[in-house]
């Protein structure tokens, strides 16, 4: 007879029994209770069953218990975490066996047990509390199987069979079998510790999709928690537990009024106490607690008792996660908040919506949820505390009617809304260049997702201003190197792309890939490289292919993965046609394969052994038959024995590398490496230059070493990568590419010890990369799903190449930029030469021949090209006093200024290239300024200064207006920091004085106009930094520090930014309209060192999209936006 079942009619309720159990009666119940229970023999049987219980379920029983009572004294609390009961106890049900009891909740108790009939073992689930479980129990059990059983979803487990079994005391009990999923929950697997951004978000998505699939077919979880996931033995995530679902379309049989459903540090507000209202909004709550769990290590709201959790759960909103874990993405918090609104209707509408948003972060697109802003918070507060908000109302509302002076507050309102207006204009141009700085670091450190979050989010809004300048431009240039047409997978979860293989002609790109496991097929794709296109897409029924190898004579290829079989393939029709060449033993997956140089043998790499497979003679040679292999190369032996050299790195037997020779036969021989085994190694032999002599292995840090041949001396180490690496390849000249898990592919020369560039474009790990036959391309496949193919001949960060007879940077006098902005023209000095070069791939296009001086001046002033580089002014050598002007295409002299006191100083060109200016050492202590005309060579005026040492001179874009930079000298101090400066600035039409700028001291250099002539900027020569003064009336003065001395500046064609060449080789580029940096460039030479300045220059392309700057090793650096 069941417990539950009292048979006396005048016997206690079973929930009296229990709280008498318990101690929790009133005084005058528990002595009624207590002489009852001396007369009655079956509620005596009850109490001693209750004393089996354990100390840890008394516990949990009375925390349960004194939650919150009713009046009535009856529990308001209904548990879903486990409360031990009666074990059923019994080693066979059914059809199955060898039970091993694994989980026990609050309803039932899961075994893990081998289903005889079908030979496979399976979770099985049953009733707790065995023969004395209720009426109400069984249906709450067959509801769970029912909910269950509506599902198929590879995120949801799946329910197998369900059945009834009679115990040996003649009772007929359910259960129901359901698939078994070994790897633990997610609590377990994560420790409760804070994870990865991406991470989470991956994981949540996951869940998301599969709760939108449960949703769809009317059933509601109510009961999301870490530890209801199931991590399966692939990575793959499983919901479990339905035992308090609720179906939509049918009667809810776990909810009574007043009790709650759920666990409270996952539930939603909605399930406290009004389990009635519980729908899908529910479950997305859960979703959001697990994300934020996920980031923080810890669930949104905790307390030591249930009751304060409840009210805090009621009451309060969860701190954002980013003041727990800072470096949380602010768009995936945002994600997390809006998943756990207190309002249902303010959550995501369905479960999908949030599995997109999510993928929206993680592909680098705005999300649609937006932070709550200042207005809902404030109005969230009045709802919940409306008698604080009632006594602040009346506190405001009596100063407001009781303040005298309501006029002079009005005439102070309009000030006020300026200066407020000033301020947020202020604050929206700061928020935007953190943004820009978020973007550059993004790229920087190979998070392609957060530059373009952070680009994404500085596009203006309807209304706005726009604020994007050149640095935006050219940022988002790299952000979008992969958004080119990319060939592509379509793949379930949890499957990717595992290997690309280029043909031996290069016209063709194989790729092979699938799902982790072999539940669904795997694909084998065959491309035309050159358009992209699919040329044949051929389904493996086997499960995932793993691994693809061009034959040497480009005519077929061997693929090999989860069915354990080396298909070989004829490519010479399409589709390609198969044929089985070798099969592994059952159970065994092919994870790589490799031709030898003469295409007759065929390494091995599988899950259990290493072969090598003779393809004229059919037979499988045993390399090591234990060894569970991921990577595996074959190349000549570049040591004193002939034959191949075989190198593969293990999953198993502590992570080794290992090498062996192999002779034409086929026969291996071990070497032996002194090669360290390390996690998740993988190993190539290197091409070109490192040819054969040299080995790569890298582990889960990301760092690179480099062996001989033999693994007997290590070489270099490579540290310092974005992120764990997950592939490499070589080209024939010995670069190296590595494949990362943030999505980055950085470029490394054959010797360096820090990459040259990296390339961008994945939005998650590069599983595989292959250069082309020439090497002129790299092919990247990501776990994305697409393939990339990136052009290596062109650094994408920014062109550079050397200049000026490879010389040092102070040997170049001066830079221009063509029209066209197709070329650059360089003065060297060194070689007396004008050439020009190609900006896009730096070839010499032309020099001519221009006799110069090489004079000590640093920066040098005195020679000049006019707009578009056609002509330069330069001094002559004989005459030092005559400066010619020379056509820069011919190398003829067109004509001569003359007429100078002494050797020209500075000279600078008008914009429109009509008037050149002059200004020369002082002699007789004046300067003179002298503006040309440019036709005639006449001079239209000059201005003698004295008492003033002049250093350099500008005109505007029409030639309207001159400028001069002079020095006021200290006669005890030579070129005193601290002297004060002026720039004077002339009308050229009337020769009115129209500016004396004194705000600046020391050296003043470079000074130019911006193209409107309403700001005028120069070099703080000796304090590093650069001034700039407005012209348009109220002449603010504003000074930026460069960090490091300026040489050169430059506008851009719009005026809107200001860029500087500097002497640590960095070109910072700033805001003219306000004192912001922009973005700084840093320049692929090598730095200089101690106080040598040099002569480096920069200059704005007309169309605004290049700037190129020439730097301290004669490099001249090319980068270049987006068009607008």
């Amino acid at each position: 007879m069941g417990l539950d079942r009292m048979t006396t009619a005048d016997c206690p309720t079973t929930q009296e029994l229990k709280d008498f159990h318990l101690g929790n009666l009133p005084p005058d119940r528990l002595d009624a209770v207590g002489s009852h229970v001396e007369v009655c023999a079956v509620c005596e049987q009850w109490l001693e069953r209750l004393d089996g219980l354990t100390d840890d379920a008394l516990l949990a029983v009375k925390a349960i218990t004194s939650l919150t009572n009713d009046p009535d004294g009856q529990s308001r609390f209904v548990a879903s975490e486990p409360i031990p009961g009666t074990a059923v106890g019994v080693a066979r049900v059914g059809g199955y066996e060898d039970l091993e009891e694994i989980g026990r909740g609050g309803m039932g108790v899961v075994y893990k047990a081998w289903h005889v009939r079908l030979n496979r073992v399976v979770a099985l689930k049953m009733l707790s509390r065995g023969e004395f479980a209720g009426v109400e129990d069984r249906k709450r059990f067959m509801a769970e199987a029912e909910a269950i059983a509506r599902l198929k979803h590879p995120g949801i487990v799946q329910i197998y069979e369900v059945g009834e079994w009679l115990t040996a005391g003649g009772a007929v009990l359910p259960y129901f079998a359901m698939e078994y999923v070994e790897g633990g929950s997610l609590t377990t697997h994560t420790g409760n510790r804070p994870q990865p951004a991406q991470v989470a978000a991956e994981w949540v998505a996951t869940l998301a999709r599969a709760v939108r699939h449960a949703h769809e077919n009317g059933v509601i979880h109510r009961d999301l928690k870490p530890s209801n996931v199931l991590i399966a033995s692939d990575g793959s995530l499983k919901l479990c537990d339905f035992g308090v679902a609720k179906l939509s379309a049918g009667p809810d049989l776990q909810t009574r009024s007043g009790i709650l459903i759920g666990t409270p540090e996952y539930m939603a507000p909605e399930q406290a106490g009004k389990a009635q209202n519980v729908g899908p909004a529910a479950d997305i709550w859960a979703l959001g607690a697990i994300l934020y769990s996920l980031l923080t290590g810890r669930p949104p709201f905790s307390a030591p008792d249930g009751a304060t959790l409840l009210r805090m759960l009621q009451d309060d909103d969860p701190l954002p996660p980013r003041q727990l874990q800072p470096t949380i993405p602010r768009d995936l918090e945002t994600i997390c908040l809006k998943c756990l609104h207190k309002d249902a209707s303010g959550r995501y509408a369905t479960a999908g919506e949030l599995a997109d948003d999510i993928d929206r972060f993680r592909n680098g697109i705005s999300v649609v949820a937006r932070p709550v802003g200042t207005v809902e918070r404030t109005w969230k507060w009045v709802r919940r505390r409306p008698a604080a908000a009632t006594a602040w109302i009346s506190i405001i509302a009596l100063l407001l009617i009781g303040l005298p002076g309501m006029t002079y507050l009005w005439l102070r309102t309009e000030s006020a809304r300026r200066q407020t207006i000033h301020a947020l204009e202020q604050a929206d141009t700061s928020l935007y260049y953190n943004r820009i700085a978020l973007a550059q670091k993004g790229l920087d450190q190979g998070d392609i997702s957060q530059a373009r979050t952070m680009l994404d989010r500085s596009r203006p809004l309807p209304g706005e201003p726009d604020r994007r300048g050149w640095e935006w431009y050219y940022l988002q240039s790299q952000a979008n190197q992969g958004r080119k047409p990319a060939m592509r997978h379509e793949f379930p979860e949890w499957s990717w792309i595992y290997e690309i293989a280029w043909s031996p002609d290069g016209k063709r790109l194989a790729s092979v890939g699938g799902p982790l496991t072999s539940a669904n097929p795997g694909q084998f794709k065959l491309w035309d490289a050159e358009t992209r296109q699919c040329l044949a897409e051929i389904p493996q029924p086997g499960g995932a292919t793993r691994t693809v190898a061009w034959h040497p004579d480009g005519r077929s290829m061997v693929t090999g993965g989860s069915d354990g079989k080396i298909t070989s393939w004829d490519v010479t029709t399409l589709p390609p046609r198969p044929r089985t060449l070798w099969s592994a033993p059952p159970g065994h997956r092919i994870n790589r394969l490799r031709y030898s140089p003469d295409g007759r043998l065929i390494a091995v790499g599988g899950s259990h052994a290493v072969h090598i497979f003779d393809t004229s003679t059919g037979k499988a040679i045993d390399v090591d038959p234990e060894m569970f292999s991921e990577t595996i190369e074959f190349v000549p032996s570049n040591g004193p024995e002939p034959g191949l050299r075989l190198i593969a790195t293990a999953f198993n037997k502590n992570w080794p590398i290992r090498i062996w020779t192999v002779t034409e036969d086929g026969t291996p021989t071990p070497v032996a490496s002194k090669m360290p085994p390390r996690p998740y190694s993988a190993a190539q032999f290197g091409q070109g230059p490192l040819a054969g002599n040299i080995v790569i292995s890298y582990d889960w840090n990301g760092d690179l070493e480099q062996w001989d041949e033999s693994g007997q001396k290590l070489i270099r180490s490579m540290r310092g990568h974005r992120s764990r690496i997950l592939d490499l390849a070589f080209d024939q000249a010995g670069s190296l590419a590595t494949g990362t898990e943030s999505g980055a592919i950085e470029f490394w020369p054959p010797k360096a010890h820090a990459p040259k560039y990296v390339l961008w474009g994945h939005t998650s790990g590069v599983m595989s990369l292959a250069f082309s036959p020439d090497g002129k391309r790299l092919a990247s496949a990501g776990r994305d799903g697409d393939i990339l193919i990136h052009d290596v001949t062109q650094n994408p960060q920014g062109q550079f190449f050397t200049t000026a007879g490879q010389g040092w940077g102070e040997h170049i006098g001066g830079m221009e930029i063509s029209r066209d902005g197709s070329s650059i023209a360089v003065v060297s000095q060194l070689d007396q030469e004008v050439i020009r070069y190609d900006v896009n791939t730096g070839k010499r296009l032309s020099a001519i021949r221009i006799p110069m001086s090489v004079t000590p001046q640093i920066p040098r002033r005195d020679q000049a090209f006019a707009p578009g580089g056609g002509r330069l002014l330069v001094p002559e050598v004989e005459r030092p006093n005559v400066t010619k002007v020379w056509n820069a295409s011919h190398g003829n002299v067109e004509g001569e200024l003359t007429g100078l006191e002494s050797r020209a100083l500075s000279v600078a060109w008008s914009g429109d290239g009509r008037s050149i200016a002059t200004v020369n050492e002082p002699a007789m202590g004046e300067s003179v300024v002298r503006v040309w005309n440019s036709s005639t060579f006449a001079q239209d005026r000059s201005w003698v200064v004295t008492g003033r040492k002049a250093f350099s001179v500008c005109m505007n874009a029409d030639g309207s207006l001159v400028a001069a930079t002079f020095m006021v000298p200290n006669p005890k101090v030579p070129n005193d920091p601290d002297a004060a400066a002026e720039i004077r600035i002339w009308e050229t039409a009337t020769g009115r004085e129209r500016f004396v700028l004194k705000d600046a001291k020391g050296i003043l250099l470079g000074a130019k106009f911006r193209s409107d002539s309403l700001q005028i900027a120069a070099i703080g020569y000796l304090k590093n930094e650069v001034h700039t003064w407005d012209l348009n009336g109220d002449g603010l003065f504003v000074t930026r520090t460069a960090m490091n001395i300026p040489t050169d500046l430059a506008y851009s064609p719009d005026g809107k930014r200001l860029a500087a060449m500097c002497y640590d080789n960095r070109v910072r580029v700033w805001d003219t309209r306000s004192d912001h940096e922009a973005i700084t460039l840093t320049s692929m030479g090598t730095p200089g060192s101690g106080n040598y300045a040099f002569n480096g220059w920069v200059a704005f392309s007309r169309d605004g999209r290049r700037i190129v700057a020439t730097d301290w090793t004669s490099t001249a650096n090319v980068w270049t936006a987006e068009p607008r």
